[in-house]
């Protein structure tokens, strides 16, 4: 699965002379926390709710440039959601900023790799099942376990309104 497919495109960036009180009421009234910092179209920062809270007292008197982070990391749409998260882990951040062309395209975010996780797994809407199988002597395989549960599974599943994902198993 790709960052672009993930990421936040609805970017609010501002400028490195734009003050810490805009930057925080920016982020509290868009619930986000971290914004890309940006000048003359390019990418020169990313600042965010940490380094706003280091600042308190003196949002309205800080530009931004103060208090943003320089030394950025980034992905592109083409990279793996994997490869963010690995990224993320390294370098203990919670979001990138996805750059097309050198230019700000998006955000990707723990959160957004978070729920891309739980799409995958099946587990984004309540009250949908999973079976987990233990595979516990060498020699049984995926197709094994297919043949113990297959029947009484799809037995069950027939008896299943047409609509429910289940009753789409046969």
């Amino acid at each position: 699965m790709l960052v672009g497919n993930r990421m936040s495109t609805n970017v609010v960036a501002l400028t490195p002379e734009d003050y810490l009180s805009t930057a925080q009421a920016k982020m509290w009234l868009g619930g986000f926390r971290r914004v890309p910092v940006v000048q003359d179209g390019d990418l020169v920062g990313i600042l965010t709710d940490r380094d706003i809270r280091e600042h308190l007292g003196r949002l309205e008197r800080t530009k931004i440039s103060a208090a943003m982070t320089e030394d950025l990391v980034t992905v592109t749409p083409e990279t793996t959601l994997e490869e963010a998260a690995q990224i993320m882990l390294k370098h203990k951040i919670g979001g990138l900023p996805v750059l097309t062309a050198g230019k700000i395209a998006g955000m990707i975010t723990t959160s957004d790799i978070l729920q891309a996780f739980l799409d995958v797994m099946g587990a984004s809407v309540s009250g949908t099942a999973r079976i987990d199988l233990v595979l516990e002597e060498e020699e049984r395989t995926v197709a094994d376990a297919a043949k113990i549960i297959g029947p009484p599974l799809l037995s069950a599943a027939r008896g299943l309104p047409r609509g429910d994902p289940l009753g789409q198993i046969a």
